[in-house]
């Protein structure tokens, strides 16, 4: 795998098949996919945590009340990409950065929460995003490549890998 191909995991990580996943920015020559979800929380998150920091001050709302507020603005991105990840139904891009503005403005929101508090919560939410990941992701590739295998070519049926 050459560099052009990790980059493009790192910054997509999605396969070719699923660049409706992405946003293309084309510099001169060159094109860039960025993964739409995480465009919008990364993006969101930097201008939320510049916003908290300078303009608004979270401190002046109790504790539960930045909870639920980063709460309610932050779990739809989790939600949209679960239903995505079991059902297999998909999301439109529009949809994908909706979602992920408020998780980034709801991740943004915990940062300037309590100390412990704000571990819990934040473990939380990643606790979450592994599940998903695991009970959604990594079970359908396995699943995928668990076949039964075919008697001629020792690979999954319908696979049209070479064997070497």
């Amino acid at each position: 795998m050459g560099l052009r191909e990790i980059a493009f995991m790192l910054l997509a990580h999605h396969s070719r098949d699923d660049l409706s996943h992405t946003i293309k920015i084309s510099i001169k020559t060159h094109e860039i996919y960025l993964c739409a979800r995480c465009t919008a929380i990364y993006s969101s998150l930097i201008i939320s945590a510049l916003i908290f920091s300078y303009l608004i001050d979270l401190s002046t709302l109790l504790t539960w009340v930045r909870v639920v507020l980063a709460l309610i603005v932050g779990t739809p991105v989790i939600l949209t990409w679960g239903k995505q990840t079991f059902t297999g139904r998909e999301n439109s891009n529009r949809t994908r950065i909706l979602a992920g503005i408020g998780g980034g403005v709801g991740l943004a929101m915990l940062f300037y929460l309590p100390t412990p508090l704000r571990e819990i919560m934040i473990f939380g939410i990643f606790g979450a995003v592994f599940l998903i990941l695991y009970f959604g992701k990594i079970r359908k590739y396995k699943k995928k490549y668990q076949e039964p295998l075919d008697e001629e070519s020792d690979l999954p049926r319908g696979n049209n890998l070479m064997a070497f």
